[in-house]
């Protein structure tokens, strides 16, 4: 992806003297590999690869020097899945990540994952499991001009997790999880109203997620509860704007070669942030979205409502969603012969 963007600012509305000119020159490439390979009947080998090159280049004016950054990430993953029994399963794995940051610097970690599942009966699971993984921070985080911090180190977080899964007149499941944070990466106002990076050295996460999901001919609908208890263990206080509690739903109704009715919403308590010492309160919403697709063949046309009743909302003071949106349009499904 590349972007290209000047941004003038004349002396007069009549724009025959220029002040200044701000230019950006911006692009952004990468490649992902997935994979698996059987090892025998009860054992697979899945294996992922990952790049990405951020680079940035940026004048602030006619006259300035040109400013180049580049941050480039890599990732190479492999995790195994073997099968005990007909009831037991354990996973074993890790991934290699590698940050290189502007000016030669770079970072590397070694995240591995572990986990065991048991399935009592075909319709009832189990499972636990313990992974790391790191976070290197984002070329806008590190380098943003209006708060973008190159010190920021990579987030470290660690997970353990317990959960079940049923399948009976309707899917089910529940897991509970718990994960300790070293160097979050977190954005903080500042009082010129901008945002900066910073890492909060210990901060943790507990909660659950709950789930159920029906299938009734052509209808089929999914329940989704999520609750997340936050500490910043530096301040000993909540995380700034993490809602206690959120629920979604989306419902549909249609035949895959017909048509395709679809509502989704999302309902969010309120949450704080901390500004200048004064806590600020982000109230609670709900918000609704619709569409409609109707196929004919391998082409499609479609219509999307966002945000139906025109909710005035924001998920952080002082920069509000987006009112009601109307989107329309068409897709086009690729699929090689034979499929």
């Amino acid at each position: 992806m590349k972007l290209d963007n000047t941004l003038d600012q004349y002396k007069s509305a009549s724009m025959d003297a220029l002040s200044w000119e701000s230019i950006y020159r911006n692009y952004d490439a990468g490649a992902f590999i997935l994979g698996a390979h059987p090892l025998g009947t009860r054992n697979e080998l899945r294996f992922s690869l990952n790049a990405r090159l951020d680079h940035v280049k940026q004048q602030g004016s006619a006259t300035a020097p040109w400013e180049t950054y580049e941050h480039r990430t890599y990732s190479a993953g492999v995790e195994d899945d073997f099968r005990l029994s007909d009831k037991w399963q354990v996973t074993g794995g890790f991934s290699v990540d590698r940050l290189k940051k502007q000016a030669g610097g770079s970072k590397t970690s070694l995240n591995p994952i572990a986990g065991v599942r048991f399935a009592p009966t075909p319709d009832l699971g189990f499972h636990l499991s313990l992974s790391r993984k790191s976070r290197f921070p984002s070329m806008r985080s590190l380098y943003s001009t209006s708060g973008g911090n190159p010190a920021l180190r990579d987030e470290i977080g660690t997970t353990v997790e317990a959960g079940a899964s049923w399948v009976g007149p309707f899917e089910g499941s529940l897991a509970v999880f718990s994960t300790e944070v070293e160097n979050l990466i977190y954005s903080v106002k500042q009082p010129t109203g901008f945002n900066t990076y910073i890492n909060i050295g210990k901060a943790s996460v507990k909660g659950f997620e709950a789930e159920v999901a029906k299938s009734l001919g052509a209808f089929d609908a999914r329940l989704s509860y999520t609750f997340l208890g936050t500490k910043n263990k530096d301040q000993n206080r909540r995380l700034d704007l993490v809602p206690r509690s959120q629920l979604s739903l989306v419902a549909g109704l249609g035949r895959a070669d017909d048509y395709r009715f679809s509502v989704w919403g999302l309902a969010a308590s309120s949450s704080k942030i901390l500004i200048s010492g004064t806590n600020v309160t982000a109230p609670g919403y709900v918000v609704a979205n619709a569409s409609f697709e109707k196929y004919f063949g391998a082409f499609s046309v479609y219509i999307k409502v966002e945000n139906i009743f025109d909710k005035a909302y924001f998920t952080e003071p002082g920069y509000p969603m987006a009112a009601r949106r109307f989107e329309a349009g068409f897709r086009v499904r690729l699929e090689p012969k034979g499929r």
